[in-house]
């Protein structure tokens, strides 16, 4: 068997580290799409249970206004239903806060913007490394502080999420996103 050349050998470590670092890339790059898509579908559930508990709080006050704007001051049936909405309006919009949708929505929130911005980067560093051919310093460089950033934005992660909703959209970004996706799309 023939000996490998050295120069042949160091060209050939470079492109394995060239299609290495992409390949990592491109596992990032499908996993901050995944999590983008996640934890905006996450947010705009609790925007809704919010919106719907405001709704609902809103119709109660309304409706115990205009029972007490409407019905005669003598029927005392016609008080306590007001009575009753105003009360249950008063409960919702004092216990709802306690729930802490509000900090769970803008959580949430800021988890998508961060993933969203995240891949954005990481489809920046791969589209470069494509175009040059090869890996550079400024490229591992690039990749580095792609690497870096999704582990400062991990750390923020749910600690336990829904798992029927995100094998349902990583299946979608499977989709969107093939194996092959890397050679034919960028």
């Amino acid at each position: 068997m023939d000996a490998i050349a050295p120069e042949n050998a160091a060209a050939d470590a470079g492109q394995d580290q060239y299609y290495e670092e992409l390949k990592r890339l491109f596992n990032l790059y499908r996993l901050s799409h995944l999590n983008a898509q996640y934890y905006g579908i996450r947010a705009e559930k609790y925007e809704k249970r919010n919106k719907g508990s405001l709704i609902v709080t809103a119709a109660l006050s309304m409706l115990a206004l205009s029972v007490i704007l409407v019905a005669d001051p003598k029927n005392t049936c016609a008080r306590d239903f007001a009575a009753a909405c105003a009360g249950l309006a008063a409960f919702l919009s004092g216990v709802v806060p306690f729930f802490g949708w509000s900090e769970k929505i803008r959580d949430l929130r800021n988890q998508h913007f961060a993933y969203s911005q995240l891949f954005g980067q990481i489809e920046f560093a791969m589209t470069e490394i494509r175009r040059a051919g090869q890996l550079t310093p400024e490229h591992v460089g690039l990749a580095r502080m792609v690497h870096d950033g999704y582990i400062r934005i991990e750390t923020r992660d749910e600690l336990d999420p829904d798992r029927v909703l995100l094998n349902q959209e990583d299946a979608k970004v499977r989709k969107q996103i093939p194996e092959d996706y890397l050679w034919t799309n960028m």
